[in-house]
């Protein structure tokens, strides 16, 4: 019986046909994601966040062979022989791989007055499409050059129509803003529970657009900051790169 071994998140999320294809997408990378399904449809529904019941349905494993992993734990195993590649020949319709990049803002002095703020946007090594840019405008905040990394990187990554974008960043702040906190300061005419105007409105509004304008699936990934995640740890430090640049 053909299995569908299905990543959410790993170095090309996407679904396998094999255990030693998906291994190649985990072992290793921090805070992967990933799960074996006995039928595509309930593969796709975990990678797309849905819930699969149907998980349920795949029959015991032999020794050796991963249960899946969750968030943080990483796939354990001794042997991969007992499903020898042979066993999984049926071909499987597996959607293209997602465009998944890290994002990150750097401020040096964030809060006070002569800060240089930078961001970074890591699509993989030695990708000409990462970014290591100064942040432009007179505010020079760590939040604002948090949200520019993550505008610039999904409009680097729109410029392949179609395609599933996976953003992460270490933002809460940046998240949420573009996933949760927009709803109650549009609906309250952009000003926040104080009765004030909403900070970097003119990013979030951007951020916004691009998402709902995309014609394609986005989704906004927190990944914990300084955790040892090496797509996080290079945002991170394009975005230092990229303060340093900042001689306004």
């Amino acid at each position: 019986m053909p299995y569908y071994y299905a990543v959410r998140n790993g170095r090309t999320p996407g679904i396998y046909n094999t255990w030693d294809d998906c291994k190649a997408q985990v072992d290793g990378f921090s805070a992967s994601r990933f799960r074996k399904f006995s039928t595509l449809e309930d593969a796709q529904g975990f990678i797309s966040g849905r819930s699969s019941p149907g998980s349920a349905a795949a029959p015991p494993r032999p020794a050796g062979r991963p249960s899946g992993g969750s968030s943080g734990s990483g796939p354990r195993w001794q042997s991969t022989s007992a499903y020898p590649a042979s066993s999984f020949s049926s071909p499987a319709p597996a959607p293209a791989p997602a465009t998944v990049i890290y994002t990150d803002g750097a401020s040096r002095g964030n809060g006070r007055a002569g800060s240089r703020a930078g961001y970074g946007v890591y699509f993989g090594p030695n990708d000409p499409r990462n970014i290591s840019e100064p942040l432009a405008g007179p505010s020079q905040t760590n939040q604002r050059a948090e949200l520019t990394a993550i505008i610039e990187g999904m409009e680097k990554s729109m410029e392949q129509r179609g395609q599933h974008i996976i953003v992460n960043t270490d933002s809460h702040y940046a998240m949420k803003s573009l996933t949760q906190w927009h709803k109650a300061w549009e609906k309250n005419g952009w000003t926040n529970s104080r009765g004030s105007q909403v900070e970097n409105q003119d990013l979030i509004k951007r951020g916004l657009e691009l998402i709902r304008n995309y014609d394609g699936k986005v989704d906004l990934q927190y990944v914990p900051g300084h955790s040892g995640d090496a797509g996080n740890d290079m945002a991170d430090r394009l975005a230092v790169q990229g303060a340093a640049k900042n001689a306004r």
